[in-house]
């Protein structure tokens, strides 16, 4: 077994802390927001839906939760649940 030599001192938080200022960690995020959401979530909806909920939480973009609702609706209609 593996001992650290440090104690390691972390937390969970979530994805609504967060902001990023401008600079390329903030571009990226609004790249993935525009491919996330010009995504067909019929495709493979499970993964779509993880990203549609951490972007929410990133973000807080009402886009995201949208669809996020939306997808689940889908889910639902194909398993016959009611």
């Amino acid at each position: 077994m593996i001992h650290p030599k440090a104690t390691l001192k972390t937390y969970a938080f979530s994805l609504s802390d967060v902001s990023l200022l401008s600079g390329p960690f903030q571009n990226a995020l609004q790249r993935d927001v525009a491919y996330i959401l010009q995504l067909d979530p019929d495709r493979f909806l499970g993964h779509y839906l993880s990203a549609c909920a951490m972007d929410d939480a990133a973000t807080g973009d009402q886009r995201f939760k949208e669809k996020w609702c939306e997808g689940n609706r889908k889910m639902i209609h194909r398993k016959g649940v009611r």
